[in-house]
């Protein structure tokens, strides 16, 4: 009897076969996006079987074992795939090895060898280091092998550090070998694999000034950043905004190097890149940031593993990074297209699942990094579904643990504190102005509570918006002087990496800022308080220039008087005359022009603290311009 109902089950099940994917009226299924074989590729000795893994990646970020239902086959007579995966290898060569489901193939390369390579040494490089407390440096393990050819096994052995206290190892996918000075001394780095044991000293010696220990925090009384060790860290910073999806591994280090060697120590960066790199959204690599485009719940490791490597040699080289997880783009583009700067559509348009989901993903991957701040935003002022998009990612990223701190980085002309949703999280005020960042900045000091209030982004070398003109160091000498945390620059073709980033490393911008540096690191800035804010009594009585105009004259002074700095921008060539109240001085004190075109000294003299005094300036400073620096300051005052 059952052998009569057999023939009619058949036409059945090809009819419910036939129905895939759409279902015939029933719910459908997702659409298969491709098929992935793991693993991708391995070594095994001729006689040995590897087991291999079909999986179906799926249109809703699901992924599914489809190893016993897919085609299999391979190419070459090095092995043959008998059943379920299950490879037998049989002698040495390369095969490619297929696996098709549902018209989608997936493959990997298998090598063959004629016997499995023994290793009888393991070995370090380099085998010792030495370097500054907050420095690090990575070791690389590599297996000698009988048949005289070497192996790196840098991701396979077990690291430890004898003195962890001394030279902590950092370990995970991220960072394997790499080990992180924490307190001067001596300490052992040793690699195990199997039997097999490799050692190599490292001594760890105090930090240079100007190399922070991470992560930073907010200084008591919220003025500034310190460092773990507490030491004030004043942001030198520079937009390099491509930097993960815009350069080689080669070119991410001559880009580090040089901007270390030259006294930066902060970068703002995007962590995906939508249209500034030669493939956006893939990095140089080809990778993709998300499996499917557009896709905020599908991440791409491989991606994320290479933005991972870059954030650790910024760390490595004790660059404070300040990372958008996601762009939003000028203006806030609600329509998604390849010439959209940032992803504000693709992120309007998700689910606030899909974006919370992204922002645990970012959160899980980098929120342990200490040398990160958060930021949100990316000349953006989010509203409606983009808000809540943005405001997901924020939550996931802090869900993960991530503890580092909070910015915003919104539309011109506004600071962090200015987006309502987001102002209770920020932790550092970014002050986003392009014309005159000095009132800006003055309104950022005068918050209450305060926060530490920085220049993110003025006008840029070489790129006019907004009214921005040459030259862009005004905006950073001006915005010193009321942005007491810091200042980031910019330079076109350096933020975008585009045609020419090299020769631009060497521009005017850069000795701008290499020269403001160098100032203020003879100054007590940590104490520098805006004139006319904060119990600080107007320091420019005549000659200021119109406030809010972009001719008025900035100046700052301690309380205790050891230094005044006054900043006056350019307004032609001419001389320019301005009165300063010495007043806050507490004695007679040393006077000085600062060139900012040159970085050369004209002396003025011993200036009494007797009240009001006309200043004049020697006028063009070289430049064709009149912009000058006077610098105050009473013997014996020690740099903070």
């Amino acid at each position: 009897m059952n052998g009569g109902r057999l023939p009619l089950a058949l036409p059945a099940l090809a009819l419910l076969w036939a129905c895939r994917p759409s279902g015939c009226g029933g719910p459908a299924f997702p659409e298969l996006q491709g098929v992935e074989v793991e693993p991708a590729s391995a070594h095994v000795a001729a006689g040995e079987r590897l087991h291999l893994e079909a999986e179906g990646l799926y249109a809703d970020g699901s992924v599914r074992d489809v190893t016993g239902g897919a085609r299999w086959r391979t190419s070459g007579a090095a092995a043959v795939v008998v059943a379920g995966g299950e490879l037998v290898t049989r002698e040495p060569g390369t095969v490619t090895v297929e696996a098709t489901w549902e018209g989608r193939t997936g493959r990997a390369v298998v090598g063959v060898e004629a016997h499995a390579p023994v290793a009888w040494a393991l070995e370090l490089h380099p085998t010792s280091a030495e370097l500054e407390v907050g420095g690090a440096v990575t070791f690389s393990a590599s297996e000698r092998l009988l048949d005289g050819t070497t192996r790196d096994v840098t991701d396979e052995v077990t690291w430890a550090s004898s003195r962890p206290e001394v030279g902590k190892l950092l370990g995970g996918r991220v960072a394997p070998g790499m080990v992180l000075g924490s307190a001067p001394g001596e300490t052992e780095v040793t690699a195990r694999q199997g039997g097999l044991v490799a050692a190599a000293e490292v001594l760890v010696a105090r930090g240079k000034a100007g190399r922070p220990v991470f992560p930073v925090a907010v200084a008591p009384g919220g003025r500034f950043l310190v460092d773990a060790r507490g030491a004030p860290v004043r942001i030198q910073g520079e937009a390099a905004w491509s930097l993960i999806a815009n350069l080689t591994a080669a070119e991410v280090d001559t880009y580090l190097d040089d901007r270390r060697r030259r006294g930066f120590n902060t970068l703002i960066v995007n962590l995906i890149e939508h249209r500034y790199a030669q493939n956006a959204p893939r990095n140089r690599r080809g990778d993709a940031p998300f499996r499917t485009p557009g896709e905020l719940s599908q991440p791409n490791d491989a991606y994320f593993d290479f933005a991972a490597s870059v954030l650790a040699k910024a760390r490595e080289r004790g660059f404070l990074v300040l990372l958008v997880p996601a762009y939003l783009g000028y203006g806030c583009p609600p329509k998604a297209a390849p010439e959209n700067e940032g992803w504000s559509a693709e992120m309007g348009r998700s689910s606030r699942e899909a974006c919370l989901a992204y922002g645990r993903y970012v959160g899980r991957r980098f929120g342990r990094m200490d040398n990160l701040v958060w930021v949100a935003g990316g000349d953006c002022l989010p509203q409606g579904p983009l808000e809540t998009c943005s405001l997901a990612v924020h939550q996931g990223i802090r869900e993960s643990g991530s503890e580092r701190l909070w910015t915003g980085h919104w539309s011109p002309n506004t600071l962090s504190i200015d987006e309502p949703a987001f102002a209770p999280a920020m932790q550092l005020d970014a002050v986003y102005q392009y014309r005159t960042p000095y009132p800006a900045c003055r309104r950022a000091w005068a918050r209450e509570p305060p926060l530490p209030a920085f220049l993110v982004e003025s006008g840029y070398e070489n790129e006019k918006v907004q009214d921005s003109s040459p030259p862009s160091r005004k905006y950073l000498f001006w915005a010193s002087l009321a942005c007491t945390a810091g200042v980031v620059s910019g330079n076109r073709p350096i933020w975008l990496f585009d045609k020419g980033w090299p020769a631009a490393l060497d521009s005017s911008g850069t000795h701008d800022m290499e020269l403001l540096g160098r100032l203020f690191e003879t100054l007590p800035w940590t104490e520098l308080v805006p004139s006319g804010l904060g119990g600080m009594r107007e320091l420019v009585t005549a000659g200021r220039g119109l406030p809010g105009t972009a001719d008025e004259v900035a100046a700052a002074a301690t309380p205790d008087g050891r230094a005044l700095v006054a900043y006056l921008p350019p307004t032609g060539r001419e001389p320019r005359s301005v009165v300063v109240d010495l007043t806050v001085l507490p004695g007679p004190a040393t006077a000085r022009w600062l060139n900012p075109a040159t970085g050369g000294w004209v002396p003025i003299g011993q200036v009494p603290n007797s009240g009001p005094r006309w200043f004049t300036t020697p006028g063009d400073n070289g430049s064709g311009l009149n912009d000058w620096m006077l610098v105050v300051t009473r013997p014996g005052s020690p740099a903070r």
